[in-house]
């Protein structure tokens, strides 16, 4: 297989990090600030950015970059998926996007309560998980969170956001609609990706819950999660 089509470092893509626009950017959204200003989702700055705002530009990009492959074989399909989570959860997104997006979450905000509904199991699911640790405890981080792949991995089929949300942005509306604002999402940018090999993505996401979690250890090789973050 061509290189080409395999792997895409860091170094190479430089490019795409560093464009001035994105097909994402619309300066009429004021979706990333609202959510900002709510911590729905805080983005760690990245070590070799001078700036957050640095570290924001290069991720819509990559982000961008990643969502615009028509086709899932180079990324895969959960690389698409999480690229969409965080692209709604961001605001990266244009106005009708938005509007889609407003209606999913006043949509999510009622299934919250209905006992039937996937969203609440899904919800006890991951309460559960995030505030008793359990078998995430190795896993979380003195403020709660959790790489989200750790806590897929500890999700059943019917209680998994990546089964059951055919798409991210509904497990964003899931996080952004619930009617308690229990979960929070951060991400961090890696310093050097790779977008074709397997399951790895260039960026690491977390989930945590906003009230009653349980700090855990995590092992001491785990510390580029601790960095400093602005709001």
């Amino acid at each position: 297989m061509a290189t080409s089509d395999y792997d895409l470092i860091s170094g190479s893509v430089r490019e795409e990090e560093c464009k001035q626009s994105s097909g994402f950017q619309d300066q009429r959204t004021i979706a990333r600030t609202e959510r900002r200003q709510r911590r729905c989702i805080q983005v760690y700055q990245r070590q070799r950015d001078e700036s957050l705002k640095e570290t924001l530009h290069a991720l819509e990009n990559v982000i961008a970059f990643v969502v615009g492959e028509r086709k899932s074989y180079r990324f895969g399909d959960y690389k698409q998926w999480e690229a969409d989570f965080l692209r709604h959860l961001l605001g990266h997104t244009t106005f009708d996007e938005e509007h889609e997006f407003n209606e999913k979450c006043q949509l999510n905000y009622r299934l919250c309560d209905d006992r039937n509904s996937t969203e609440m199991q899904i919800g006890k699911k991951l309460t559960a998980l995030l505030r008793h640790g359990g078998s995430l405890k190795n896993h979380m981080y003195p403020n709660g969170a959790v790489e989200m792949r750790h806590v897929f991995d500890s999700c059943g089929y019917y209680v998994n956001p990546a089964q059951q949300f055919q798409y991210g942005k509904e497990f964003a509306a899931f996080i952004q609609g619930n009617n308690e604002q229990r979960y929070f999402a951060e991400v961090e940018l890696n310093n050097e990706w790779f977008l074709g090999r397997g399951f790895l993505l260039p960026w690491k996401t977390y989930i945590g819950c906003n009230q009653g979690h349980s700090t855990g250890i995590v092992q001491p090789t785990q510390n580029a999660h601790k960095l400093t973050t602005v709001n």
